[in-house]
């Protein structure tokens, strides 16, 4: 199962391509949903790009599991410690490197000609300072999986199994469509400009690109004097006299009139 939907990666991008073009008022057609088909090759990359970085986030706490096992035999307290203590520095470490790449696909589907590094870099930039906030929106939506279990554990066999994954298959797409919600709230924040590609940051504040307006409004309040140009170039109105007549050096050489 976990194969086939390896394989089948670009339909996920489908999935969210449709769920932006519904928040940006656009209308969707079935064709939506494979519209992102020829990007399979980046789609299964981008899987492989964080499912590795997830792992080397995850190896310190790995690591600690480990020395706690290793130490079962010696010191089974320290050893229940270490195992206990890894176990959570990993599901910690884990799911804050998930959140960090959470934005690659939907940047994916948003502009299919961005490579798979490129998305990655961008997710990490815009998720700086919003892990926390992406994860307590995520962490909302486990009261309705836990009312969804509960309300199906107690209907009858096949009919209790059939809403259990209708309600999970109208879950995922409610959570899918938040963090494509989430997606557009941090890329049309007036506060954050996305840099050029190669220079500088990805994601910068735009008072240190946009120079900030002169006017009645901005400061206190006092509007600009004007100048009527530069100090070295303004010359004074006539006042109706004549110009003082200026010394010309007389030629020499020549004889002057008597």
């Amino acid at each position: 199962m976990a194969v086939l939907a390896f394989l089948l990666s670009f339909l996920n991008l489908g999935q969210i391509n449709s769920e932006l073009k519904l928040l940006r008022g656009e209308s969707i057609t079935p064709k939506d949903a494979l519209s992102r088909a020829g990007l399979w090759l980046k789609a299964m990359g981008q899987l492989l790009w964080e499912a590795l970085w997830i792992f080397l986030w995850s190896l310190p706490g790995m690591a600690v599991t480990f020395a706690g096992y290793l130490l079962v035999f010696r010191n089974p307290g320290i050893s229940n410690f270490l195992v206990s203590l890894g176990s959570l520095c990993t599901s910690v470490l884990a799911v804050r490197a998930a959140l960090r790449y959470s934005m690659g696909p939907v940047i994916l589907a948003d502009r299919p000609d961005t490579g798979v590094l490129r998305a990655q870099r961008e997710s990490i930039s815009m998720m700086k300072s919003r892990t926390l906030l992406l994860l307590i929106v995520i962490m909302s939506f486990l009261l309705l999986e836990f009312l969804v279990t509960l309300v199906t554990a107690y209907l009858p066999g096949m009919l209790g199994a059939t809403l259990g994954m209708a309600a999970d298959l109208a879950l995922s797409v409610y959570i899918s469509t938040t963090v494509c919600a989430f997606y557009e709230a941090c890329r049309e924040k007036p506060a954050v400009q996305f840099a050029r590609e190669g220079s500088g940051p990805l994601w910068m504040p735009a008072e240190s690109v946009i120079p900030e307006e002169i006017g009645p409004e901005s400061g206190d309040g006092e509007e600009p004097e004007e100048t009527g140009g530069n100090d070295w170039t303004e010359t004074e109105e006539p006042d109706g006299s004549e110009p003082e007549e200026q010394d010309r050096p007389e030629p020499e050489g020549e004889d002057r009139p008597e």
